[in-house]
């Protein structure tokens, strides 16, 4: 016999359970067992009857409408705690109860409604919205008008959500279940399960179409669940006419990717200078390991609604099939409401919304252009993009991420105590910011302090946090090199290998000197050299020109050094001549270093002959003591804060023979300020007297103060300064030096 009654019917269903039972069988049953107690719970506590369970999903009924909802929000909240999301679907209508059965056109729509639901959401129909729309604490998003699945009319949905204060206090007052209804909710359980998992009725067919049915516009429920740890590119969106709303096309990669960033379980990468999906060569594909590449076009309209229409795609290179993920309408004036409608649909498909701390509170669109403006002139004119920067400031006073940014270039432009005036700036106010932009304002605060161990840490987050971002990569790359992690450094930069093969100039001039260093620290001196050779241009970086050389040196390779010299002078960047001057006295002290005496004297008298300051080394190594010294005792009256000075004077007396001057000196040098930075450290030139004169342990100590002090290991310090000769056989020295494990 069979019975028909009004009812508020609940599907639930757990998000990624296939594809975690095939990952992890033994975590995909525990999960299901921690679901499983969760519904039994919260259906209890609301005065509801558990139907059915099958697979991963659960069906219940409620007699009244508000006891659903409020149940719907409990167990979605409480499945959050655990760090798993469920999909819900809820509707009130008529069921048929038959044999212990439910069936109805009422369980077929909230079947599809939870098909249909995003990670996360729980999403109802105009029958439950007018039952609930008015009370208090319980908030609803109409999503418009939804076709689903086999039912001929469309379908007005909502999304629901509940205010965690009311939500508590219905807890609150909510008493647990009697030891019987527990019982015999525990035996109906284990009744639905049987059925779910061997039976082969109606319940069992009608939940594989279920799991089957569409959510967004072509997307299958496992198909969007397997979505969530791909690595997705988002490429400029294109316009309808060349130069009309350009920044717009170039914003939305950056815009989308920002709120994808705090979604997705995968990575987010640059396509480089792909501007369409046909400039994706199959080579960066298989690098980067990409799955999934999102595009759009924008179009001009003379609509009196709206001017401007995007339609966004996603294309599965699983696959290569393309498919729709919205069309949406705005005006051109108001260009950032139709990128954020666009942001939100697509991070709906990761997220529990399409809502992220970027989303949330994204930065002005003109600012937003301003800042993106800053980046053409950035590295070669400085000013201009402080001054695109300031204005992104001014015209949206919240978006911090432009101060930050001109921290950056006064760091980079030696105006350290600007750069860090600004980060306290942005500290005093205490802004709510995105994950990324927290973390550069933590990054820049540490950076200003010199504490390079600490920005290493925070450097290495954000790497992992942003794998495509080229600045980030560097400057993890270059902490590792300086911390004494040659290993993880040379890690990073083949990370920005896989991005950019072939780095620009000058960008590639930086990116190789932490790599040339690092390869130079594990003594695979021969990569520096091919990679110099593999490059499309000659780096014009100083320290990326020193490598090669060391290393020839260390090979014994002096045919390739004057080879190098003149690729460096012919290149089209090409070096001035003090330059030149500077890669001989590398190469004279290298040499000294390594014993190789006599090779040096093809080299001092180019030194000797130097017109641009670098001839007292050329003396001094040909034996011509007296005018060095000279020389750097009147840098030093000049500038007595000079500490790298301070080393050169006492190893030129050492070597002199006048050892009594140089402990002079180290009386001298103990009683003035320390300075915590580089080559200016106090400590650092105290550690290099006191090995001069062969007080090795006290030096190999100082040494260690001052790397934890923050003075980097790096080109000209520590095992590469030459004035630490007396060091290298010195065991405690070896381990200082040697690469090490990164250590939280």
């Amino acid at each position: 016999m069979s019975k028909r009654q009004l009812a508020a019917i609940m599907f639930t269903d757990i998000v990624g359970y296939t594809a975690l039972m095939g990952r992890n069988e033994k975590k995909a049953l525990d999960l299901l067992e921690k679901n499983r107690g969760i519904h039994q719970t919260m259906i209890a506590k609301f005065n509801g009857q558990l139907l059915k369970e099958m697979g991963d999903g659960v069906m219940a009924s409620f007699g009244n409408t508000y006891d659903a909802v409020m149940c719907s929000a409990a167990i979605r909240r409480a499945s959050l705690q655990q760090q798993y999301q469920l999909r819900i679907g809820l509707h009130e209508g008529e069921i048929i109860i038959k044999n212990d059965d439910i069936f109805g056109e009422g369980v077929n729509i909230a079947s599809r409604l939870e098909a249909l639901a995003d990670e996360g959401q729980i999403l109802i129909t105009e029958s439950v919205y007018r039952n609930i729309h008015n009370k208090q604490g319980i908030l609803t998003e109409m999503l418009g008008e939804k076709y689903l699945k086999n039912v001929s009319e469309s379908w007005r949905l909502y999304a629901l959500f509940v205010d965690d204060e009311i939500l508590d206090k219905e807890l609150a007052r909510r008493k647990e279940p009697k030891s019987e209804n527990k019982e015999k909710m525990k035996m109906g359980l284990i009744k639905w399960l049987i059925i779910g998992f061997v039976g082969t009725g109606l319940g069992a067919t009608l939940w594989m179409n279920l799991s089957a049915g569409k959510r967004i516009e072509g997307f299958t429920a496992q198909e969007v669940n397997l979505l969530r740890d791909k690595t997705v590119t988002v490429l400029p969106f294109i316009g309808s006419a060349s130069g009309w709303l350009d920044e717009f096309g170039a914003m939305a990669p950056y815009w989308i990717s920002r709120s994808l960033l705090e979604v997705t379980e995968g990575k987010v990468i640059d396509a480089g200078s792909a501007e369409k999906y046909e400039d994706i060569t199959k080579d960066f594909i298989e690098r980067t390991s990409l799955d999934i590449v999102i595009e759009g076009r924008y179009f001009k309209m003379d609509a009196a609604s709206h001017d401007l229409e995007l339609f966004v795609d996603l294309i599965d290179l699983s696959t290569y099939e393309k498919r729709s993920l919205g069309h949406f309408k705005g005006f051109s004036s108001e260009p950032e409401k139709i990128l954020d409608q666009a942001t939100q649909k697509i991070t709906s498909i990761w997220a529990l919304s399409g809502k992220t701390r970027w989303a949330e509170n994204p930065p002005r669109y003109d600012a937003f252009r301003e800042y993106q403006t800053a980046d053409k002139t950035w590295g070669s004119d400085y000013n201009k993009s402080i001054d695109h920067l300031m204005k992104a400031y001014e015209l949206d006073t919240t978006f911090y991420e432009a101060l930050l940014k001109i921290s950056t270039a006064y760091g980079n432009m030696g105006r350290r105590a600007d750069a860090d005036s600004l980060v306290n700036f942005i500290r005093d106010q205490n802004p709510a910011l995105d994950p990324w932009t927290q973390m550069r304002l933590e990054y820049m605060s540490v950076i200003m302090k010199d504490d390079i161990h600490q920005a290493a840490k925070i450097v290495f987050r954000m790497a992992e946090y942003d794998p495509n971002d080229v600045i980030t990569l560097y400057n993890a790359s270059n902490s590792a090199y300086r911390i004494g992690l040659p290993d993880q450094a040379l890690a990073f930069g083949d990370q920005c290998l896989v991005l950019y093969p072939n780095p620009e100039c000058r960008t590639g001039s930086f990116f190789y000197h932490p790599r040339f260093g690092s390869y130079f620290a594990l003594g695979r001196y021969e990569e520096i050299i091919d990679e110099l050779y593999a490059l499309e241009c000659v780096p014009n970086n100083w320290f990326c020109q020193a490598y090669p050389i060391k290393a020839c040196v260390r090979l014994d390779r002096f045919d390739l050094i004057d080879t190098l010299l003149s690729m460096y002078a012919e290149s089209t960047l090409g070096i001035a001549n003090d330059q030149r001057d500077w890669l001989y006295e590398v190469v004279v002290k290298e040499l000294y270093m390594m014993g190789k005496m006599e090779m040096m004297k093809r080299y001092i008298d180019h030194l000797v002959k130097s017109k641009h300051g670098h001839d007292h080394w050329g003396q001094f190594f040909n034996g011509d003591f007296e005018a060095p010294i000279e020389k750097c005792k009147a840098i030093l009256q000049e500038d007595s804060s000079n500490y790298s000075s301070w080393g050169d004077l006492a190893f030129m007396l050492t070597n002199s023979g006048d050892t009594l001057s140089v402990h002079q000196m180290l009386s001298e040098l103990e009683q003035r300020p320390n300075r915590k930075y580089g080559r200016g450290s106090r400590t650092y030139y105290l550690g290099t007297l006191n090995a001069l004169v062969g007080n090795r342990k006290l030096a190999t100590d100082l040494l260690e103060e001052a790397h934890k002090e923050g003075v980097p290991f790096g080109f000209r310090l520590y095992a590469d300064d030459f004035r630490l000769t007396n060091l290298f056989d010195y065991p405690p020295f070896q381990e200082l030096v040697k690469p090490r494990e990164f250590v939280e």
